[in-house]
């Protein structure tokens, strides 16, 4: 039988145990164990695999037994909150034009990793209380072929690079490169946890699966 990564469902269950975490690799260990318990896999944290340029990388999340590879993002908001007898202080990241290229730039990754024979399928998972990521941004914005807006449509082999790419800071070289994808995706954000009257409280995320064949949404 094909083994199927419940994503929406391994989310669902980790925001009743865990709704906030203090960083990415939080996030990234409790995400693991929660894939591990509910599916009965094989889970490695920090995975390595040669890039493109045969480069030794890690990858967030394997499932040995399945070959399926995920990466993670956790980008937040300023929030001070004590949830369960526990303190959380989120910083602000900021530098959302950043996130939303290192995020497709983890889809593209997935795809080559696929494509290489290394995974089966893999999944890039945001999580985020930033509203800058999952809303509509101006066409007058740098990184605008980067948003990552709820219901964007990113079509199969379109170059997404820096609309006024002078204005890019020299700090960011290492992510000058245009990104362009074999498949197409439909961006679908969905709610994760929500902390009344608390601002900057409301978390959710957009997961893309991507498998080893073109897809169109």
């Amino acid at each position: 039988m094909r083994f199927v990564l419940k994503i929406t469902e391994i989310m669902k269950n980790l925001a009743e145990d865990r709704p906030i975490f203090h960083l990415e690799k939080d996030f990234q260990l409790a995400l693991s164990m929660q894939i591990q318990t509910k599916q009965g896999v094989q889970v490695r944290p920090e995975h390595p695999f040669r890039d493109e340029e045969k480069k030794r990388k890690y990858l967030d999340i394997w499932i040995r037994n399945k070959k399926v590879a995920i990466e993670l993002k956790y980008k937040t908001q300023r929030l001070i909150i004590r949830h369960k007898n526990e303190d959380f202080s989120l910083r602000n990241q900021s530098a959302q034009d950043e996130g939303r290229y290192d995020f497709l730039k983890d889809v593209e990754r997935l795809e080559k990793i696929i494509d290489d024979g290394q995974a089966r399928e893999g999944f890039a998972v945001l999580l985020t209380n930033d509203p800058l990521y999952w809303t509509s941004q101006g066409r007058d914005t740098t990184s605008f072929n980067f948003r990552l807006e709820k219901g964007r449509k990113i079509r199969k082999d379109e170059k997404m690079k820096w609309k006024f790419p002078r204005a890019i800071p020299k700090s960011m070289k290492k992510r000058r490169k245009s990104i362009i994808l074999r498949s197409s995706y439909e961006l679908e954000w969905r709610p994760y946890y929500s902390f009344r009257k608390v601002e900057n409280g409301r978390f959710k995320y957009l997961a893309v699966k991507v498998t080893g064949q073109t897809q169109t949404p």
